[in-house]
């Protein structure tokens, strides 16, 4: 995992085919304090070669970059097993974030999945990038509508560890959780404990990543 000092910039990069799209988020992206842009790519293949050498904190990946080229996707993959702590930030027009179950279970950590018409919300941008940044899996809340279903990977939970597992994944962290839920942090942090043994899943492991493991069994439940 990525452990950036929260007082360092973190140094992204962009590979995108659309040349306006790629200009519009290199300027977005620069006149924020806390990133900075430190390569951009139309060419995947391009991208492929350099980006190593570089070795941004988390690069942004359109999933569709051409025919005959590789997607989104595949570029992250090849990427990741040359820099273990990049961070994985797609875009996409495809309302489809299973393209995230194509990721190696050994690379899903610091995977985020943002919709391209979500992209003028810079708090969402920002949340996916800090979240990719970090190590975690998040999604864009359009593609996780919060509704009654309350059972993942089998085992029910109360609407309330429904509602905290639905904000953990859109990567909110829990102070600002314990905002949205209207509780103190103390509480949002215990109830994340028992939601991690409710589902069975060991937040004292090192080689395991909790509040991966949970986003991505929210995610599994979403997709089904």
């Amino acid at each position: 995992m990525n452990d950036l000092h929260p007082s360092s910039p973190i140094r992204l990069a962009v590979v995108e085919d659309d040349d306006l799209f790629r200009a519009l988020l290199r300027t977005a992206l620069s006149a924020h304090p806390r990133f900075r842009v430190v390569a951009d790519y139309q060419d995947p293949e391009r991208a492929e070669a350099e980006l190593p050498a570089i070795a941004p904190d988390v690069v942004l990946l359109d999933i569709d970059l051409g025919l005959n080229r590789k997607n989104g996707v595949q570029l992250g993959i090849s990427l990741r097993r040359q820099l273990p702590e990049l961070g994985v930030l797609l875009l996409s027009h495809h309302r489809e974030p299973e393209f995230l179950f194509a990721v190696p279970s050994e690379l899903t950590h610091g995977w985020s999945y943002l919709l391209k018409s979500s992209v003028h919300s810079l708090e969402r941008l920002e949340r996916a990038i800090e979240g990719a940044a970090a190590g975690l899996v998040t999604m864009d809340p359009e593609l996780m509508p919060l509704g009654r279903q309350t059972v993942v990977n089998g085992v029910a939970l109360s609407e309330r560890q429904y509602q905290l597992l639905h904000y953990m994944a859109q990567g909110h962290s829990n102070k600002a959780i314990a905002a949205l839920m209207h509780l103190s942090l103390k509480t949002v942090e215990n109830m994340v404990g028992k939601l991690y043994s409710d589902l069975g899943l060991n937040s004292a492991d090192t080689e395991r990543h909790a509040r991966v493991e949970a986003s991505l069994l929210y995610l599994r439940e979403m997709t089904r």
